[in-house]
């Protein structure tokens, strides 16, 4: 079960969290009303989420269990606050320790907390490798291709994605999704990495890997694999076994 730690000096505010993170099949393993709280269930529970309210009622503020978690066993957190922006005292020092969401507390409906905590895996799991499989499946995370760079957040489909192609751009490699509706999107990582990550694809050539449910036939004789939209793609020599295996 998806392990979840409240921090949150209004009970009310905690009490309610708690009871919509319960309701979507979350174990929330503790509520912490303070600092040295929240450090100590955190260091003992373990928690794989950590909702943070920025503000706490003494010297001492939610950015400091951030800090914290970043130190010891980097998690995703989401900042829990009724404000943020430039405007607030906190938010550099915030922002510095790479939340993977907000979480606006007076305005959010308790049907859209899903939503932010779903944004907030994606976020904090768009470039990694080796997601703990219970939370893979819990948030369909090798469902899709996701990916934040540059302050942009990719997130696509596999099931959308026909094939991937690596081309040289301006003398460097770039790895360009092929999708099921003609459009092309670019990304940053590796096709060598995107194939170990997603067990959906299969290289067929140096420049291609291809979705294996959008694969119509294989044509060993001309060296081919042809998919579902038709669209035919070469077989590389050194990947004849591979492409073979799939018969």
């Amino acid at each position: 079960m998806f392990k979840v730690l409240i921090v949150e000096d209004t009970k009310m505010v905690a009490d309610h969290l708690e009871k919509s993170l319960v309701d979507y099949g979350c174990d929330v393993v503790g509520k912490a009303s303070s600092v040295a709280d929240a450090i100590q269930m955190f260091d003992v529970l373990q928690p794989e989420l950590v909702m943070i309210d920025i503000v706490l009622r003494e010297t001492n503020n939610g950015v400091d269990v951030a800090e914290h978690i970043n130190k010891k066993n980097r998690v995703p957190f989401i900042y829990l606050t009724d404000y943020y922006g430039a405007e607030q005292k906190h938010f550099k020092k915030a922002e510095a320790t790479q939340p993977a969401n907000y979480l606006p507390k007076a305005e959010y409906l308790p049907k859209q907390l899903w939503h932010f905590i779903e944004d907030a895996m994606y976020n904090f799991y768009a470039n990694k490798e080796n997601i703990p499989q219970h939370i893979a499946e819990k948030f369909g995370l090798n469902d899709h291709y996701t990916e934040y760079a540059n302050g942009v957040h990719i997130k696509i489909p596999i099931a959308d994605i026909h094939y991937i192609e690596v081309a040289r751009k301006t003398g460097r490699s770039t790895t360009i999704f092929h999708l099921k509706d003609n459009s092309t999107k670019y990304c940053s990582s590796p096709l060598s990495k995107i194939i170990d990550k997603y067990s959906q694809f299969v290289r067929i050539h140096r420049k291609y890997a291809v979705n294996k449910k959008h694969i119509q036939r294989i044509v060993i004789s001309s060296k081919c694999v042809i998919l579902g939209d038709s669209h035919t793609l070469p077989i590389g020599r050194s990947y004849k076994n591979e492409v073979v295996a799939l018969l």
